[in-house]
C-alpha cells in the first residue's frame, strides 16, 4: 500500500475566508469553552491544523477555528484537494478522528435534508423533548435490520410509517408509566424488548405494571429494567399467562 505525502500546513489570520458548512455539527459550548481554556493555558493549535476544501470550507476543526478566531490567533490549516466538501467528506473525516454520537449524526443529516433524520426529530418533538434524541432514534431504528444505529443512519433515507407508529406507541406507554424515571432511555428500551418478544401492546404492558408498582425494584440498568417490568407484569398471574 502506498501512503500519500504529508500535506503542507498553512497559517492565516484572515478568518473571513473560512466557511463553516451548514451540515457540520453545531458548536458545542462545553467543548468550545474547555478547548478555549486549555488553549489559553498552552497554545498548541499548530499541532492540530484544521482541514479545509479548496474553497476554504471547514471539513474538520470548527471548534479549533472558533477558538483561534476568538483569540485573534493564527489558524493552522491543511487544504484537502477537493473544490467542494460534501456531507460524506465531513462525516468520514470526523468519524476517523473522533467518536460521533448518534445525536451528532442525526443533527448533521437533518441539515442535508435527510428524511429519516427529520422523521426522528418529529417523533422527538411530539413528546416535547422529554426523551433524549439518541433514545428516540434507537427505538425508531430498532425495527430495521440489526446493526449499529449510527451505521443505520448512514444508509436509511426514509423510515417506514409502521416503524414510526410503533415508536410513538412505545413512547406513549413510557410516558404513561407511573415512575419518576419514566423518561430514562432504559424505560422505552425495556418496553420495546418485552412488547416485541411477547407480541403484546406497549400500553397493555405498562397498564399492568402500573397496577403492580409495589413490586417495582428501582432498576439501574437496561437488563434490570426489563426484569423489573416482568416482575410487575407477572405478579399474581398463573404460569401459562406469564411473559418472559
Amino acid at each position: 500500500m502506498r501512503f500519500p505525502e504529508a500535506p503542507e500546513i498553512f497559517t492565516s489570520f484572515d478568518y473571513s475566508k473560512f466557511k463553516v458548512l451548514d451540515f457540520n455539527r453545531s458548536i458545542d459550548l462545553h467543548n468550545y469553552n474547555k478547548l478555549l481554556l486549555e488553549t489559553e493555558k498552552e497554545f498548541q493549535m499548530q499541532k492540530f491544523p484544521i482541514i479545509v476544501s479548496e474553497k476554504f470550507e471547514i471539513i474538520d476543526g470548527q471548534h479549533r477555528f472558533a477558538v483561534c478566531s476568538s483569540m485573534c490567533a493564527p489558524v493552522y490549516y491543511i487544504v484537502d484537494n477537493k473544490k467542494n466538501a460534501s456531507f460524506e467528506d465531513v462525516h468520514s473525516v470526523n468519524r476517523a478522528g473522533k467518536n460521533h454520537t448518534i445525536r451528532d449524526k442525526i443533527e448533521m443529516l437533518m441539515k442535508t435534508g435527510n428524511k429519516a433524520a427529520k422523521q426522528v426529530y418529529i417523533v422527538h418533538d411530539q413528546f416535547d423533548g422529554m426523551f433524549n434524541l439518541s433514545v428516540v432514534a434507537s427505538i425508531v431504528l430498532s425495527g430495521n435490520d440489526s446493526g449499529n444505529n449510527k451505521s443505520k443512519m448512514d444508509n436509511i433515507k426514509e423510515i417506514q410509517e409502521t416503524e414510526l407508529k410503533r415508536a410513538v406507541v412505545i413512547f406513549h406507554a413510557a410516558n404513561y408509566l407511573k415512575i419518576k424515571e419514566r423518561h430514562s432511555g432504559r424505560i422505552p428500551y425495556a418496553i420495546s424488548i418485552i412488547a416485541g418478544r411477547n407480541k403484546i401492546g406497549p400500553l397493555e404492558l405498562v397498564s399492568r405494571i402500573n397496577d403492580n408498582l409495589s413490586k417495582w425494584t428501582n432498576p439501574k440498568t437496561r437488563t434490570e429494567t426489563v426484569e423489573a417490568m416482568l416482575v410487575c407484569y407477572n405478579y399474581n398471574l398463573t404460569k401459562k399467562n406469564r411473559i418472559s
